[in-house]
C-alpha cells in the first residue's frame, strides 16, 4: 500500500490518496465496512459483487471502473462469487491521518436466516 498527501483539483490540502491492491480467493469477501472520503475501483481480474446494506448487489467484472458511496449510511461489502482470484485496485481519499475504511457490523438484512 503506499500514501501520499494530495493537494490538487477537487482535494484539498490535507488530503490522503492511497492506491491498494486487493486480491480475494474465490468465496471471500472484504468484510463489512464503510468509507469518508470517496473512492475509485478498477476491477483487474474476476467479477467483483458489491452488496449493499439493503442487501441490493452490484456486478463489476473485470474491466469495469467503479465508485463508492461514501458516508456512514453507506455500508457495503465486497465478495468474490467466481472460481478464480479477484483482483481490484482501490484509490482512496481520506483527510490525512484518518482511516480509509471504517468497519462495520453487518446489516439486518444481512443476518436474517
Amino acid at each position: 500500500m503506499v500514501s501520499v498527501p494530495f493537494g490538487m483539483g477537487d482535494l484539498t490540502v490535507g488530503t490522503d490518496v492511497t492506491l491498494r491492491r486487493i486480491d480475494v480467493a474465490p468465496g471471500g469477501f472484504t468484510g463489512w465496512h464503510w468509507h469518508e472520503g470517496m473512492v475509485y475501483g478498477y476491477v483487474a481480474a474476476g467479477t467483483l459483487t458489491r452488496v449493499f446494506a439493503d442487501c441490493s448487489e452490484a456486478q463489476d467484472p473485470a474491466g469495469s471502473v467503479f465508485q463508492e458511496v461514501r458516508g456512514e449510511d453507506a455500508v457495503h461489502q465486497g465478495v468474490n462469487r467466481g472460481d478464480g482470484v479477484l483482483t481490484v485496485f482501490v484509490v482512496y481519499t481520506a483527510e490525512r491521518g484518518e482511516p480509509s475504511t471504517i468497519d462495520a457490523e453487518a446489516p439486518a438484512c444481512a443476518t436474517e436466516s
